[in-house]
C-alpha cells in the first residue's frame, strides 16, 4: 500500500485491487510511505560484518559481536563431509521412493478372480 503525500491517507484495498494511482480526497499521486534513503543507514548498519569475506580469505561470521575468521582448511573436511552425507541421503531417499513406488504398482496389478460362467 502506498500513502498520500499531501493528505497523508493510506491506500485502500479496493484502490489497490482496481489500480488506482492517485489520492481519491486530492487527487495526488501515491507515494510508497518509505524510500531507499530513509531505510539505507539501517540497513547498512545491521548487515555489516554478518556474512562478508575478509580481506585475508576468510569466512567472516558475527556472533554476539565478536568476529570469528574461519580458513578453509579448518572447516574444509566438516563441509565436504556433509556434502557427502547429503548427497548420500538423498540417493538413500530417491531409492526408498522408487522401491515403495514399485511396489504400490505391484500390488494394484494382481490378478483379479473372474466368476465362472454358468452353462
Amino acid at each position: 500500500k502506498k500513502q498520500c503525500p499531501k493528505c497523508k491517507v493510506t491506500q485502500t484495498y479496493d484502490e489497490v485491487s482496481k489500480r488506482k494511482s492517485r489520492c481519491s480526497s486530492c487527487g495526488v499521486a501515491y507515494r510508497n510511505k518509505t524510500n531507499w534513503n530513509q531505510v539505507r543507514d539501517e540497513f547498512f548498519k545491521r548487515n555489516t560484518g554478518s556474512r562478508a569475506i575478509s580481506r585475508n580469505g576468510g569466512d567472516t561470521t558475527e556472533s554476539k559481536n565478536k568476529t570469528a575468521t574461519r580458513k578453509w582448511h579448518n572447516v574444509g573436511k566438516g563441509f565436504l563431509r556433509r556434502m557427502e552425507d547429503k548427497a548420500r541421503d538423498k540417493a538413500d531417499n530417491t531409492i526408498n521412493q522408487k522401491r515403495r513406488i514399485s511396489r504400490a504398482g505391484a500390488q494394484k496389478t494382481k490378478p483379479v478372480n473372474k466368476p465362472h460362467s454358468v452353462m
